[in-house]
């Protein structure tokens, strides 16, 4: 584990919580950039957009520092450059052909092109709107996973007396939303391993190690905030009526909270193993793909040179609703 890193002020209001018996609040704040700094480092690509009205066309070229619209991540592009260039240069090789040797095809049906266009368009709602879903309700889950992880953290604060149960509680409850993170990041056939910094503090090297060991980290997580609630409550024959009562209800109370913290991970799961039909997926790209290739054999003749680039920007708009909908499809 790393050594920890804090400055003179942090490190004197740490102590005066030591002082007091609060080990959790001193280990929190001790360890708090080591934390911070891994879990920063670990997050998700984002590109926050920025507000204001100067936002939309800074929107359209991609202009967000560090990032560009050049660049793969702010685009998408590095799951579609590849069929990209291919329509383009399929559409820049028969143009050549077709004018340097003055084919004519002849136009295109406007009634035939409608009815393809408007088949592939209801193909892609339908994909786009679906993922969409899944991404809404992947948000709601993990924001649920927020909300209850603070209700439950206060409530573990007010209704256990005991202090060492208290904290090692609320340590288990932290080490969840890291497990939930990693569980739901793993990639099929693969091990799951732990950025020890994220836990630097939390829990020791041992217990990060068996978290790795079981098959579901974040269940495990939550049984050990079952268990050590429920020995902290234990109702015996030495415990009064009233004092067991109390136990009883609170714990009842806490059970709930940990019940929905479960839910929402067994939700965040079902997005992740469920996507769309695979037929659905190859299906859709079988066609956008055809069309987007056949469109410089059926429309150079009345395009001209402008076959190129008109090709190449429709391929790039529907191959990026096609990127776009992969992006959300397992949030």
């Amino acid at each position: 584990m790393e050594n920890r890193i804090v400055d003179e002020e942090t490190l004197s209001v740490a102590n005066e919580y030591k002082a007091r018996g609060s080990i959790l609040a001193y280990d929190l704040l001790t360890n708090q950039s080591i934390i911070c700094d891994a879990l920063q480092e670990g997050r998700a690509f984002r590109v926050d957009i920025p507000l204001g009205h100067e936002s939309y066309f800074r929107t359209v070229i991609g202009s967000f520092k560090p990032h560009n619209f050049l660049l793969p991540n702010t685009r998408g592009l590095e799951i579609f450059q590849f069929p990209w260039m291919f329509i383009t240069l399929n559409a820049i090789m028969w143009t050549c052909v077709a004018e340097g040797f003055d084919i004519d095809t002849g136009p295109m049906n406007v009634e035939i092109n409608f009815f393809i266009t408007a088949c592939l368009a209801f193909l892609l709602v339908f994909r786009i709107n679906r993922v969409a879903v899944r991404w809404w309700d992947t948000r709601t889950n993990w924001g649920k996973i927020v909300e209850v992880v603070r209700v439950l953290t206060i409530e573990i604060m007010e209704h256990v007396d005991h202090a060492p149960s208290r904290d090692k509680a609320v340590r288990w409850l932290f080490a969840y939303t890291i497990a939930t993170k990693e569980l739901l990041r793993l990639e099929e056939g693969s091990q799951i391993r732990f950025n020890y910094k994220e836990l630097n503090g939390i829990l020791s090297l041992d217990e990060i190690k068996q978290m790795e060991s079981v098959p579901h980290p974040a269940m495990y997580c939550m049984c050990e905030v079952r268990n050590i609630l429920k020995r902290a409550m234990q109702v015996n024959s030495d415990v009064p009526v009233s004092l067991a009562v109390m136990y009883e209800s609170n714990l009842r109370m806490l059970e709930k909270s940990i019940n929905i913290l479960i839910a929402q991970v067994g939700g965040m799961e079902r997005v992740k193993a469920t996507p769309l039909p695979i037929i659905y997926v190859t299906h859709t790209r079988t066609m956008m793909i055809l069309y987007l290739f056949l469109i410089p054999y059926v429309s150079e003749s009345e395009w001209g040179w402008y076959t190129i680039p008109t090709v190449s920007v429709l391929a790039y708009a529907l191959l990026g609703i096609d990127a776009a909908a992969h992006e959300c499809e397992v949030p």
